[in-house]
C-alpha cells in the first residue's frame, strides 16, 4: 500500500508575511485596470503515513496531521510582491526513516490560502467574488504559474512539471532533496511564440498542452487563444485571488 504525505506551501516560502500586488498600467501590466493587494505566508505540511517533509536537511518533521491555521511556516525566498513575470524556487526534503532505498512521487498545485491569518472567513478571495470566478482563477493560475526542474545558466526553465500531475523521483538517499523552481510566465509570446524564457522543447510541450482544445480554457480566459484571452486570465487571478499557496502532495511508490 502507498504511503501519502501532504504539504500546503507558501507561494513565496517566507517565514514573514509577503505582500502580493497587482499593478496598473503604469508598471507595464495593462491588462490589470486597478491597483488591489493581496498577500501570503510560508509553508506548512500535513502528513499521512511514514514519510516525512523536512524544511532543511536533517531538520525535523514539519508535518501536522491536518492542514490548520496554525501550521508551521517554510522558509524560503524573501520576496515582497508577486506578479506576471515573477519567480523563485524552494526545496523540501523527503525523509522515509524505514530505509534508504525507496522511490516517490509528487504534486504540486497552486490553490488559495484559505488559512491565512486575518482571512480565514473569505478562503484567500477577495469577499466579493462568486464560486464560479473562484474556480476560474485557481484554473488559469494552475497554467500561468509554471513548474520546473531546473532553472540553465543561460536563464532559461526546463524540466515542465505540470501542475497537478505526478512527478517520480526515485531517492538515492534516506533523506531525499528535491527542487522546483517556479515562474509566473507574463507572456503569451513566451509560450506561443519563440520567447527566451522556456527551453525549447518545454515550450513546444507547454504550447502543445495548452493550445490543445481541452485545455484552451485553462490558461484563456473564454478560451480565446490570444494575448488578448492570455491577459485577460491575468486580470481574473489578480482580481479574484488575495492569497495563494503551493499544494504539495508526496507518495510513497
Amino acid at each position: 500500500m502507498s504511503k501519502k504525505t501532504s504539504a500546503f506551501v507558501g507561494l513565496l516560502l517566507a517565514a514573514a508575511m509577503i505582500a502580493f500586488a497587482i499593478f496598473a498600467a503604469s508598471v507595464g501590466f495593462s491588462w490589470f485596470t486597478n491597483s488591489v493587494g493581496a498577500s501570503a505566508t510560508g509553508m506548512s505540511v500535513s502528513a499521512k503515513g511514514s514519510l516525512e517533509i523536512r524544511a532543511v536537511s536533517d531538520g525535523t518533521n514539519i508535518a501536522v496531521m491536518q492542514p490548520s491555521a496554525d501550521m508551521k511556516h517554510f522558509g524560503g525566498a524573501n520576496l515582497t510582491r508577486i506578479r506576471p513575470g515573477e519567480s523563485g524556487s524552494f526545496t523540501f526534503y523527503v525523509y522515509n526513516p524505514d530505509r534508504a532505498d525507496f522511490s516517490f512521487s509528487y504534486v504540486l498545485t497552486v490553490t488559495n490560502n484559505e488559512f491565512f491569518p486575518g482571512d480565514t472567513k473569505n478562503k484567500g478571495f477577495y469577499a466579493d467574488t462568486t464560486e464560479a470566478m473562484q474556480k476560474e482563477a485557481l484554473q488559469h493560475i494552475n497554467a500561468h504559474l509554471l513548474f520546473f526542474r531546473e532553472k540553465n545558466t543561460d536563464g532559461t526553465y526546463s524540466g515542465w512539471i505540470p501542475g497537478g500531475q505526478s512527478e517520480q523521483v526515485k531517492a538515492t538517499a534516506q533523506e531525499q532533496a528535491v527542487t522546483v523552481y517556479w515562474v509566473w510566465v507574463p507572456w503569451y509570446s513566451d509560450i506561443f511564440a519563440s520567447g527566451a524564457l522556456i527551453a525549447e522543447k518545454d515550450r513546444a510541450d507547454i504550447a502543445a498542452y495548452y493550445g490543445s482544445k481541452e485545455h484552451l480554457s485553462e490558461m484563456f480566459e473564454s478560451g480565446e487563444k490570444s494575448g488578448d484571452g492570455y491577459n485577460k486570465a491575468d486580470y481574473i487571478i489578480g482580481t479574484t485571488l488575495r492569497h495563494m499557496c503551493f499544494d504539495l502532495t508526496v507518495q510513497e511508490e
